[in-house]
């Protein structure tokens, strides 16, 4: 059975697959999570994540990219983005 680990790896995977530039990565609820360790090992090439009404991964912060938490309040960025 596929877990947090493996959905993941399928991002990073895929992103190296297409091997695209200025990558934006989108999760909602408990996508943000894996979206957001995708995001980190997948190093610079994130230039944005957009968590939609989602957990912050780990400890609050995105490193490498700019994060964006979309929420029923709106946006609000997260605490290290500019």
């Amino acid at each position: 059975m596929a877990g947090q680990r493996t959905h993941a790896q399928d991002v990073v995977d895929e992103v190296t697959r297409l091997d695209p530039r200025d990558v934006v990565l989108v999760g909602h609820g408990y996508s943000g999570i894996p979206v957001g360790q995708a995001a980190e090992r997948i190093g610079d090439r994130p230039t944005r994540v957009v968590l939609a009404d989602s957990d912050v991964p780990v400890d609050g912060r995105l490193q490498g990219a700019r994060g964006v938490r979309v929420g029923a309040r709106g946006e609000r960025r997260l605490p290290g983005t500019p």
